[in-house]
């Protein structure tokens, strides 16, 4: 898997699908007895114009983009956790055990989440 590949799957499967998660779980929070604070939440979006819940959809897009861009600058180490470690490698790993680094040492994978 490529860098781009992995960066694809990256916006596919973790932010369009958490932010399209968020919007669902605060228009609709799941279970029989949806937790209080989701349900204020949703009682309160209900409340707003289409004007407001589109910034309000910008604001869930904008807050996941933002998690991932700190999490990736945490793997490419741009933001230090442990000053013992350089950076973590990204690898993948194949049914059949073997395991190849996604390569980033052109391009930081927290550039492709860094805000606009």
């Amino acid at each position: 898997m490529t860098r781009d590949d992995f960066l694809s799957h990256i916006d596919t499967s973790v932010k369009e699908a958490t932010v399209n998660d968020l919007k669902e779980i605060f228009t609709s929070p799941p279970g029989r007895n949806p937790d209080k604070t989701l349900k204020t939440i949703a009682d309160w979006r209900l409340s707003l114009q289409k004007e407001d819940i589109d910034i309000f959809n910008t604001v869930i897009e904008e807050t996941v983009k933002a998690t991932l861009f700190s999490l990736f600058s945490v793997i490419d180490g741009s933001r230090v956790v442990d000053k013992s470690i350089d950076k973590f490698i990204i690898s993948t790993r194949s049914p059949q055990g073997v395991t190849t680094p996604i390569l980033n040492t052109d391009f930081d994978l927290h550039s492709h989440f860094a805000p606009d």
